[in-house]
């Protein structure tokens, strides 16, 4: 598994470190898309109000749709021992205990996240193409 991929891993406590490290990363990684989008919504909102075009917010949309999907997977990454256990994992949002409201794999929770970002900089750029030529002018 491990092995044949990384040669150099050789004991069960290196394979053990190395999943550690693994997950650890892509526990920041997602919290670096949290971040992003954070990033990016702050940025259609500050467009929508300099030209004074609510229906730039539409863009919004999907990229809360994104955040909502990045925090299902940053609050659950740490609650398994490999990324391999936590993408074959079923996983959910927790809001009032441990025990998630819904669930579904957490591999569909992070198609999720990246396609609705990328959704909302679709949206976000077709409103941009389609929206009048004197959007940035002070009438």
């Amino acid at each position: 598994m491990d092995e044949e991929k990384y040669p150099e891993i050789t004991s069960i406590s290196d394979r053990m470190k190395f999943r550690l490290e693994r997950l650890k990363m892509f526990s920041d990684y997602t919290r670096f898309h949290i971040g992003l989008y954070t990033g990016v919504a702050a940025a259609i909102i500050a467009t929508a109000n300099v030209g004074k075009q609510l229906w730039f917010l539409i863009a919004l949309v999907p990229l809360a749709f994104a955040g909502f999907c990045g925090g299902v997977v940053a609050g659950n990454v740490m609650d398994y021992q490999s990324l391999w256990h936590f993408r074959n994992a079923e996983i959910g949002p927790k809001i009032w205990s441990d025990k998630p409201l819904f669930s579904i794999k957490a591999t569909r929770f992070e198609r999720c996240e990246h396609l609705a970002f990328w959704g909302a900089l679709i949206v976000y750029a077709v409103v941009l193409v389609v929206a009048p030529k004197d959007l940035f002018s002070d009438t």
